[in-house]
């Protein structure tokens, strides 16, 4: 797989080579053991297709692994709204229990099937909000929540919500465990290796009129 970095200075090309036997068992490993559960209302994917009578999927709704995204279904239900939603009737809902995988499982998922858009978003991952602790979550919205005046009431009641969500999260277990995810991380990172292939430089020379440009010719 081909890798393209681009700023205004230069364009690299990196040649990707991946294991992906290792990659799969990391993201199984990820699926079976750094996922959790949520229980409620859900918008289905708009290329899902549920079947109304067995209370399941025909098509699509499944996880990296090919395991249905969701459990124990108790109902479909089709959104009446003309809004963010979607038009009318074109949105299915969906009641039961729903797995949640980290955005690493998609990331790997995404190299396995040599989707270069992957390879930046697992540049990026050691610094994305998802190797953020609930507990450390937790404390930063306090911290908000004491920094806000009193006499502010808006933002204090919206900032407080915050932090009662989240305590919400991990009363029910909702939240991932991030030394799984980053040891995960870590092992992936040594299936992948690149190579510089390619690099050009970009450089502005001095501003001409376009009547004295002089074309190379041959």
């Amino acid at each position: 797989m081909i890798y393209i970095e681009r700023n205004e200075e230069y364009e690299r090309a990196y040649e990707i080579t991946i294991n992906k036997d290792e990659l799969q068992t990391i993201l199984d490993l990820i699926v079976k053991m750094g996922s959790y559960k949520e229980t409620g209302r859900f918008r289905a994917a708009d290329d899902s297709e549920p079947d109304f009578e067995n209370y399941c999927f025909v098509k699509g709704e499944t996880l990296p692994n090919g395991s249905p995204a969701f459990e124990d279904i108790i109902s479909f239900f089709r959104f009446k709204s003309n809004g963010q939603d979607g038009f009318q009737n074109d949105a299915i809902g969906v009641e039961g229990t729903k797995i949640i995988l980290p955005k690493l499982a998609y990331i790997i998922e995404g190299l396995i099937h040599d989707n270069s858009d992957s390879v930046r978003d697992f540049i990026l991952y050691p610094y994305d909000d998802e190797l953020v602790s609930i507990d450390e979550r937790i404390q930063n919205a306090n911290a908000a929540v004491n920094h806000i005046d009193n006499a502010d009431y808006s933002r204090k009641v919206n900032a407080l919500g915050i932090l009662r969500d989240l305590f919400d999260k991990k009363n029910k277990h909702e939240y991932f465990d991030v030394e799984f995810l980053k040891r995960m991380f870590n092992q992936a990172a040594n299936a992948v290796s690149y190579q510089q292939i390619s690099e050009t430089t970009y450089t502005k020379g001095e501003k001409k009129l376009l009547k004295d440009f002089i074309p190379h010719i041959g």
